[in-house]
């Protein structure tokens, strides 16, 4: 038995550790790379968020001043796990995307007159060239040139509007009782624009009632519009933070560990099942009811019903921003054959000794204070795998 116990504790705890992140990546945008013939003048950025946090509407509109004329390609844009269509528009007409051809970056195509338009991207030199972009302070990620798009349009020397329009998707963090959401938008690629203008960043509630924070301030209180303006790179990236906040009741159940929870309905369950059956010894010492026999079953599998019906129960009071990521709690299930084993043996011992003595004495307090030590080891070895 502790053979075939130990081996289901150690699935279990694989299992545990193979489950899937409780990460899950939103839209990866970012400021455009920019042809060594284009300035940015000035960088606008308006950011509406929707009623609920999952998604955001972004509109972002470049001044650029081109020093040459003719067909080129002067932005290359970096753009992920959008929500719906990326649309770029080009003096308020929509011009058509292309994606930069994957295989480019297998050899040095600096050289290759085919892709002549791509030269005077200046960050990608070459074969296997790779450009670091940061949605976030603890990590940065790795691009290849075939990993952006771009649209190629014969410009005329001078002024020019770029407007991009897509729909972001939130970054979920589920690690918690509670989701928390984030949008991302990295400023990493200007660092390679030949020069800078200022930036303008304009954030809409749309509709969001809840609070809401982000890098670019201090205030945890954002009115309906908030306005920045920057004349120097404000950071790395752009993140707006969002995590719901918890009633009164989920914050209690939540403070308190679900292990706790579960070991004191439980072990009620547990007093209650000695205390009817002492109860009954007392009229009828020589006979055991058929209750209690259907006991020997219902109550270890009403415990291990109950684990995950918990966190089901903690979710719903928390409500729609609930987690609900608790790894696999309805393997506790595997133990019940075992439980079944343990708690007719402490039954049985228990009720033995009330058949020889009928009196509640100290001992009998001692003996009940014991059984309920030994269940809450049992519970205990069993939840820390």
């Amino acid at each position: 038995m502790k053979k075939i116990t130990f081996i289901l504790l150690v699935f279990c705890s694989q299992l545990k550790a193979n489950m899937a992140s409780p990460y899950r990546e939103g839209t990866k945008c970012a400021s455009p790379f920019t042809s060594k013939n284009i300035d940015v003048l000035n960088e606008k950025i308006q950011i509406k968020l929707s009623e609920n946090i999952d998604k955001a509407f972004f509109e972002i509109i470049y001044k650029i001043n081109s020093d040459t004329s003719g067909e080129q390609i002067p932005l290359l844009f970096l753009a992920l796990e959008y929500s719906q269509d990326f649309e770029i528009y080009c003096d308020e007409k929509k011009v058509e995307i292309e994606h930069v051809p994957y295989g480019i970056d297998e050899y040095d195509w600096r050289y290759d007159k085919k892709y002549t338009f791509f030269h005077n991207f200046s960050p990608f030199k070459g074969k296997d060239s790779l450009i670091s972009v940061s949605w976030d302070s603890a990590s940065s990620e790795q691009f290849r040139l075939s990993d952006t798009k771009y649209f190629k349009l014969n410009l005329s020397k001078g002024i020019h509007f770029i407007k991009v329009k897509y729909t972001a998707t939130c970054f979920e963090d589920k690690s918690d009782w509670i989701s928390q959401y984030a949008l991302r938008y990295s400023l990493s690629p200007i660092k390679y624009w030949k020069s800078f203008g200022g930036m303008d960043i304009e954030i809409l509630r749309n509709g969001f009632q809840d609070n809401f924070t982000t890098n670019l301030s201090h205030s945890q209180n954002m009115k309906d519009t908030t306005l920045f303006h920057f004349d120097s790179v404000p950071a790395e990236y752009i993140v707006i933070d969002f995590k719901p906040q918890m009633n009164v009741f989920a914050k209690i159940l939540t403070s308190v560990r679900t292990v706790w929870i579960w070991m004191i309905i439980g072990l009620s369950l547990v007093v209650i099942n000695l205390l009817l059956l002492r109860k009954y010894r007392m009229r009828e010492p020589n006979k055991t009811p058929i209750l209690q026999k259907i006991a020997y079953f219902v109550v270890p599998l009403i415990f291990v019903i109950i684990f995950p019906l918990i966190f089901v129960f903690i979710d719903f009071v928390i409500g729609q921003y609930a987690s609900k990521y608790h790894g696999y709690t309805f393997l506790i299930v595997i133990f019940y054959p075992v439980l079944l084993v343990l708690y007719w043996l402490i039954i049985k011992m228990y009720d033995s000794y009330l058949c020889k003595k009928l009196e509640f004495t100290i001992v009998d307090k001692v003996l009940l204070g014991l059984i309920v030590a030994l269940l809450i080891c049992i519970v205990v070895n069993f939840i820390l795998f």
